[in-house]
């Protein structure tokens, strides 16, 4: 055991220590190392782990990192107090270019810089139309599909009309990730703002820099950023082997719990990404199997009240499943929504809270029947309910508007049913929006000859249920 301990002990800080030197001589624009580099990284990869996904995307690295054209990346800086179906609302992006292995330029951008070259109009959907009263469509909301994949070629669509180059890649990361990694990097000190950001304080000086006194075509968010990523990733290049290995694992958490998406033109490589399930994608896990029955459920919030009040909204979902004698799967779901804002309408220097204008889609099997949804105890009319029916991954979802004032709470309910069918196992992929860190969750199974059973957890990421029915 103390020497399979060693050899594992070995080959890690091997493979650290390898990919170490990938990563910087990427990043500090070092092609000429590049090969050397990756040949041992590889080398190391090939002789600890076994064949699959993670061998598979580092197989595509030099293709990815322009060894053979120049690549064209964008980052999106969403900001995830005002959630949107990728995360959050799109404030700004990163745009970064890769030639023969090495890291060529990063160039940080405001989002209404395109937005405003955009030619012609673009008819918005209705519920964007509907909160803005302003009849088009612009790239700070083109992150509206939840399904990633279809909303990243809107974003590059919209990208591209605006000016700037043909997007490579997509990747969608929200800037909640920046707060987890600067207790690691320490206060980051930006000189020209007489300013100190650290985790306590880095929305507050971020936001107050990018929205007090802002303008369309002002480069005031543009500036602050970037010289906050200056030094943020000068301070990161310092960490040492330990520090670098849990900023690593930060990352690698946020893109395993959805918080960081991923988009490829290179479609081997996105589908590498899809099978790890990093690209955020609509597609149940479950397959269609004799004596189970698949259930799939899907909530997805939209702040469309132009505020920063989800950093205040809690939610709860209360989902009981009842199975009737024909079979018929009869089911009923809560969610509670609590926002905790103190105040209607934020004024600065506070740049968070308010009422909360929520477009609520929630993702069903295609085969479920609506029969009523109510929001506060009343009714939604059926002519208030957006209906989404998603022919490749056989969904359905259903949409509508709820506000939840500020310093109140309310519950939104939708009855459904799925046809009956003969099955002694019940299984449900559960999914967790980008930007949301965590809810809670119940689920109560009962029934005519079932055993009754309550799960009660908190979801952190996608959750897969199977029951015994």
């Amino acid at each position: 055991m103390l020497f399979a301990f060693f050899l594992f002990s070995v080959f890690f800080f091997k493979i650290a220590a390898a990919g170490k030197n990938l990563i910087f001589s990427v990043l500090e624009n070092q092609p000429e190392k590049f090969e050397k580099n990756y040949s041992l990284f590889k080398k190391n990869i090939d002789l600890f782990l076994p064949d699959g996904d993670i061998k598979t995307l580092i197989s595509f690295l030099p293709e990815t990192l322009g060894k053979s054209e120049e690549k064209t990346y964008y980052i999106i800086l969403q900001n995830n107090r005002e959630l949107r179906p990728s995360g959050g609302f799109m404030g700004s992006f990163a745009k970064l270019k890769f030639i023969n292995g090495g890291l060529l330029n990063m160039e940080i951008q405001d989002i209404y810089v395109p937005d405003g070259q955009l030619p012609g109009h673009v008819q918005p959907p209705w519920p964007i139309q509907q909160a803005f009263k302003q009849g088009w469509w612009k790239l700070r909301d083109a992150n509206w599909d939840p399904d990633f994949p279809t909303a990243a070629q809107t974003i590059a669509w919209f990208l591209e009309k605006g000016g700037e180059e043909r997007a490579d890649g997509i990747i969608a990361v929200n800037l909640s990730l920046f707060e987890k990694i600067l207790p690691l990097i320490g206060p980051v000190k930006l000189i020209d703002y007489n300013q100190v950001v650290n985790e306590e304080n880095f929305y507050q000086v971020i936001q107050g820099y990018s929205e007090t006194n802002f303008f369309p075509g002002s480069t005031q968010k543009k500036d602050i950023l970037s010289a906050f990523a200056e030094v943020f990733f000068e301070k990161a290049k310092a960490l040492n082997p330990v520090e670098k290995l849990r900023a690593l694992r930060i990352i690698l958490k946020s893109i395993e719990r959805k918080q960081t998406l991923f988009y490829f033109q290179n479609q081997k490589l996105q589908q590498t990404f899809h099978q790890r399930a990093w690209d955020g994608s609509l597609t149940s896990k479950w397959l269609i199997k004799d004596g189970e029955i698949n259930d799939y459920l899907y909530m997805v919030e939209t702040n469309l009240g132009a505020n920063k009040a989800n950093c205040c909204i809690d939610r709860e979902i209360v989902h009981g499943v009842f199975r009737t004698n024909s079979g018929l799967i009869e089911e009923e779901l809560k969610i509670k929504f609590n926002n905790k804002s103190t105040v209607s309408t934020p004024q600065p220097p506070v740049f968070w809270g308010g009422n909360y204008i929520n477009f609520l889609r929630v993702y069903l099997p295609a085969e479920a029947v609506i029969k009523e949804i109510s929001a506060g105890g009343e009714k939604v009319a059926p002519e208030n309910v957006f209906y989404d029916y998603r022919e490749k991954e056989k969904l359905l979802g259903v949409g509508f508007f709820v506000t939840i004032s500020f310093s109140s709470e309310k519950t939104v309910q939708i009855n459904y049913f799925l046809p009956a069918k003969p099955a002694n196992r019940y299984n449900l992929n559960l999914k967790r929006q980008p930007g949301i860190e965590s809810f809670k969750y119940q689920l109560n199974i009962a029934g005519e000859n079932v055993k009754s059973k309550t799960i009660i957890k908190t979801i952190l990421s996608d959750q897969d249920f199977s029951i015994k029915l």
